[in-house]
This record gives structure tokens, C-alpha cells and sequence, in this order.
């Protein structure tokens, strides 16, 4: 009650009159703020006895300031002028100050803080504005609106956090964070959040579905800034400056270089963590070997078959419903349209098929054809352990069971014991399926990646970075390639060794085409190329990969198989590239 309010300041002016709802203190009437008074509830002018009277009276304070927040209110110019320096009675008095202002003290005192704190804010910006326009440098007018709004730099950090039913990641550095929850099954779909905190850019967030992550963000991963590859970072050529645009969700924004690292730093580094997610994912559900019908699902193509084999499933399995007997074939749940597996000893379902029809811009099928999906959705507490251990068939074994098992053992019920002769022996189920031939059943048998032979492992990396123009290696990694074609042309007979094919392809000039001379040119562009550290083109990485197999299947070699070993942990990096590659496209 002591302290003193000058009412002539405008900014306790202003406070009196927000809280005391722009209303006459006395009248209740409605003001206008220009013409607005500021009244002493206890007047001013009193001798100083007549003051220490009502105060005592009232039993206020001795120390009672007269110009205290208690004591000041809005006023009706007119009830003002009435009242002048006359005395109110000492009972109205006392409502006034106990019953009122007492009340309103507290949050007069918050309103005029909060209107002395933007008006320091104002004048700081303008000040900002002036200095702006003079010589300072961008980190130090960022320093300047940084304290200025209490506002500071992204800390520098990295935190990964993995639990049984979320995987998260989080990085970041001075002015851009990322923020991500990634795929972990069966959620097989990521999201991201990045935002960036610089001066033209302050909390802006850009937010990315799995789809957006995988096919634009990671879009030219790991290449530099100036290669042109990352697609979404546009140069900005209108000014002088080293300035960028960022096209990421149909928001494009403006960053400069140093911001443009830090974004790039970051994806760098969210991509490996990303896609080793999707990695484990992506193996147990051997995705490179059937296709997903739809990103947004874990539905596989296992294989195409004819509907009138696809009715003749059907029919065998409702004659072979759990229901109807005991024996090994007794495993079906006939209803619905679909195909359910059951383990008769857990009570629970190993595998859900059904049929689909497909449509193809490239190939023409008959129409009769229907593809034999897999699918995980009606596997209610699906982990991924569960598929890991055969709990539930994953789709490589259930793809086993379906072509070695139960079409062969439909084709025999429908087409061996239906069409057997009176009195004439019936050839047993082993008998027949030791003899079944799969491919006038079954289309697309797929190959597993563990029993790719080294040609078939060429050739698929080979047609990988043929058609995969957009990554980046160092000349370091292009070395191992020529050390792999080293050890398979010394392991060549020099009489069926295609020297021309291998010297076209490479550019090479040998003194006399002959193995010695080959053997000779190649050793010397691996002591240059080891002294390099420059970026190479994917198109040498073609040219080697394709003598590399010209050489292996059309020439005689005697490769052992500590050779083959040698060679496929030589190209390792190049087949996880692969690998990454086919997650980020297919996943």
C-alpha cells in the first residue's frame, strides 16, 4: 500500500482502464480513455492530521501512500469535478478501498508489467530495424532478436529411443531439428517432423508421411549440395546471395547455405536409422522377392495361378475343414473366401491366403489368371518374433507349403484319384509329387537371396546401377570393383578371356591385347584410383559390373569357393546399397 503510481504515466493510465472494464469507478458509466480522469478515492489535497485521521480510521496503514494503487481509479470527468477535493464519507470510503480496489490492486499491477514489457519490446524492434539497416552481420542481428524474444539455438544433440511399442528419433542442430517416429512392426510407416529455428524461419515445422520420407526426402541421399541431386533443394538464382529453397509437403521455404548443410547433415543421418527399421521388416517378410500390392499394407503377392485351380483349392479345403476329421489335411477354416491355416495343437492360425485379381500396364495375363496373396491383418497380437519363429508363416514359408504341399496334394484328389480305374492301383501322393511340374501350375517362383549364386548376384547389381543414376561413390569404392575383376580375370583361361569386350567397355590402351598386358593396365588405374578421393560416375560402375559377367559366364574360370567369398564381401557395400535402394522404392 506504500508504493507510489505516477497517474499521469500513460501506461498506468491504460492499466486502470483495462481493469476496471473502461468504466466510471463511482458511476459505472462507460469512458472514453482520452477524457478519462484519475481520481484519488482519498483526496489529495488533505493537511497532513486530516489524513492520518482517515487512514487510522479506517484502519489503514501509517505508511499508506496516497498515490497507491488502492487509491487511484478511473473516473467521469464530470464526477470528478463534482467531487473535487470534498471528502466522501469515511463508511464509503472504507467499501471503496477494502470492497473494491483492494480486489482490482493485483491485477493493475500484472497489466502494467505485461504493457512496460511490450513496450520495451517496441522499442528494441525499432531499434533493431534501425541498426539493421546499417553494417551488422546476420549472426549477430540473429543474436540480437534471439535475446530479444528469450529464444535460443536447437542444442546439438542425437537421441534414439526403442521400446516394444515405439521407436523414436530425434536430431539436431543449431537451427533445424528432426523428429521421427519410425516403423516398427507392425506399424511399417514412419513419420517425421522437421523444424527450423533461423531468422527468417522461426518454429516452422514440415511434417512427412512415410511415403514423403522414403521417396522425396531421402531422394539423391548422401550426394553433395552442389551435385543437383537432392531435388528438393532448388538454388535460388534471383539474388546474390547464397540463398536456397526447400520443396519439402508442398511447402517451399528460403535458407541459406550454412542451414542448408545442417538439413542435409541431418537426413544423412536419419536415413540410416530409417532404413535399417524397415531392413528387419523388409528381410522377414522378403519383400525384394514378392511384391506388395500396397505400400499402405503388408499384402504380398506369393504367386498366379488359374481360378479353376484357385475353386479346386477351395473345395479341398472345406472337405478338409478342422472340423470333419483328425488328420494331417484337417487344418483349413472353411468359411469365407479365403484360405486359414490352423495349428490344430495351439488352436491359433498359421497363415491367411486369398485370391486377387490384378491389373498390369506392362504384361498381359489371361484372364483366368488370379494372384495368391499373403497378408498379416488378421493376426490380432502380430510381433514380429512371431514370424521370426514360424509362430505364424511368414510369406516365404507359407509360399513353400502352398506350392510343395498343398497344390500338388489338390492336383492329385482332383486329377489322380477322381480319374483312377476300377481295381487299378493308385499311385501314392510322394510318388506323385516327386514328379508334379510346378510351372504347369504356378507362376512367379521367387529366388532367395541366400541362394543367389555370384553371376546371378552380379547381374542383379548390374541391372541396379544401370537403371540408378542418381547416387554418389568415391573413387575409394570404385577400387574394390577393379580388385574383383583382377581376381576373376587371373582365374580365367587366357584363351577364352574377350580381352576386346573388357578393353572397349573400360577405355583401356594396351601395348598387345593379351591377359599379362590386361592384368598389367588395371593394376595401374588401382594405384591411381587409390590416391583419389573424387566422385565417380555409376556408369563405370556399369561398364566393370558387365565385364566382370562376360567374363564369368562366357569364359572359363576356376574360381574356388574362397574366391567367391573374396568377391561378395569385396561388393558388400555395394549390395547393401542395392539393398537401401530397394527399401526406399519398394518400401
Amino acid at each position: 500500500m506504500n508504493y507510489k503510481y505516477n497517474k499521469k504515466n500513460d501506461i498506468v493510465r491504460a492499466a486502470l482502464f483495462y481493469e476496471y472494464e473502461g468504466k466510471c469507478f463511482y458511476s459505472n458509466e462507460p469512458l472514453r480513455y482520452k477524457e478519462m480522469h484519475i481520481d484519488h478515492i482519498i483526496p489529495q489535497g488533505l493537511t497532513n492530521e486530516k489524513f492520518k485521521e482517515i487512514i487510522s480510521t479506517l484502519g489503514l496503514p501509517e505508511d499508506f501512500n496516497i498515490n497507491s494503487l488502492y487509491n487511484l481509479v478511473p473516473c467521469n470527468p464530470n464526477v470528478n469535478e463534482v467531487k473535487n477535493k470534498n471528502t466522501y464519507p469515511k463508511a464509503f470510503l472504507g467499501h471503496c478501498i477494502y470492497d473494491k480496489t483492494t480486489k482490482k490492486v493485483d491485477k493493475v499491477k500484472n497489466r502494467i508489467e505485461q504493457l512496460k514489457k511490450d513496450k520495451n519490446i517496441d522499442k528494441a524492434i525499432a531499434k533493431l530495424v534501425a541498426t539493421a539497416e546499417g553494417s551488422i552481420g546476420k549472426e549477430e542481428l540473429e543474436r540480437i532478436y534471439d535475446s530479444i524474444s528469450n529464444e535460443k539455438p536447437y542444442e546439438k544433440s542425437r537421441r534414439i529411443h526403442k521400446y516394444s511399442d515405439s521407436y523414436s528419433y530425434c536430431k539436431s542442430l543449431s537451427n533445424v531439428e528432426l523428429t521421427a517416429h519410425l516403423p516398427l512392426y507392425p506399424n511399417i510407416q514412419g513419420s517425421c517432423l522437421i523444424t527450423f529455428n533461423t531468422l527468417r524461419l522461426r518454429d516452422c515445422m514440415i511434417t512427412l508421411n512415410h511415403e514423403q520420407i522414403l521417396n522425396r526426402l531421402f531422394e539423391g541421399i548422401k550426394t553433395d549440395l552442389e551435385s543437383g541431386m537432392r531435388k528438393f533443394i532448388i538454388q535460388n538464382f534471383y539474388n546474390d546471395k547464397k540463398d536456397y529453397f526447400v520443396d519439402l509437403a508442398n511447402v517451399r521455404i528460403p535458407l541459406e547455405r550454412d542451414e542448408v548443410i545442417q538439413l542435409l547433415d541431418i537426413i544423412d543421418d536419419f536415413y540410416d536409422i530409417y532404413i535399417e527399421s524397415v531392413k528387419e521388416i523388409y528381410q522377414v517378410f522378403d519383400w525384394s522377392n514378392f511384391h506388395r500390392i500396397d505400400r499402405n499394407k503388408n499384402n504380398l503377392t506369393l504367386c498366379k495361378i488359374s481360378k479353376k485351380l484357385w475353386f479346386e483349392i477351395g473345395e479341398f479345403c472345406r472337405k478338409f475343414d478342422y472340423q470333419n476329421g483328425n488328420t494331417e489335411w484337417h487344418i483349413f477354416d472353411a468359411t469365407g473366401s479365403m484360405i486359414k491355416i490352423l495349428d490344430r495343437e495351439t488352436d491359433d492360425f498359421r497363415a491367411f491366403i486369398y485370391p486377387m485379381i490384378e491389373e498390369c500396364k506392362y504384361e498381359i495375363y489371361p484372364i483366368d489368371n488370379v494372384s495368391i496373396i499373403w497378408t498379416d491383418e488378421y493376426f490380432w497380437d502380430k510381433k514380429l518374433q512371431h514370424f521370426k519363429e514360424n509362430e505364424y508363416w511368414k510369406p516365404i514359408l507359407t509360399y513353400k507349403w502352398l506350392v510343395e504341399n498343398l497344390i500338388p496334394k489338390v492336383v492329385y484328389e482332383m486329377e489322380i484319384k477322381k480319374t483312377k480305374k476300377l481295381f487299378s492301383p493308385c499311385k501314392s501322393f510322394e510318388s506323385f509329387k516327386k514328379e508334379f511340374i510346378h510351372g504347369n501350375y504356378i507362376n512367379s517362383i521367387p529366388i532367395k537371396e541366400n541362394e543367389m549364386n555370384l553371376l546371378t548376384t552380379l547381374e542383379k547389381l548390374q541391372s541396379f546401377f544401370n537403371g540408378f543414376p542418381s547416387i554418389e561413390l568415391q573413387t575409394d569404392d570404385l577400387s574394390k570393383l577393379y580388385k574383383v575383376l583382377k581376381k576373376i580375370i587371373i582365374n580365367t583361361d587366357r584363351s577364352n578371356l574377350d580381352i576386346n569386350f573388357i578393353k572397349s567397355n573400360l577405355r583401356l590402351e594396351l601395348e598387345e591385347d593379351n591377359k599379362e598386358n590386361l592384368l598389367k593396365v588395371i593394376s595401374s588405374i588401382l594405384d591411381k584410383v587409390d590416391n583419389e578421393t573424387s566422385s565417380v560416375s555409376l556408369y563405370k560402375v556399369d561398364l566393370i559390373l558387365r565385364c566382370m559377367i562376360a567374363t564369368i559366364k562366357d569364359c572359363n574360370n576356376c574360381l574356388v569357393e574362397e574366391d567367391t567369398k573374396y568377391i561378395k564381401n569385396s561388393l558388400n557395400k555395394y549390395y547393401n546399397l542395392m539393398i537401401r535402394e530397394e527399401i526406399r522404392s519398394k518400401g
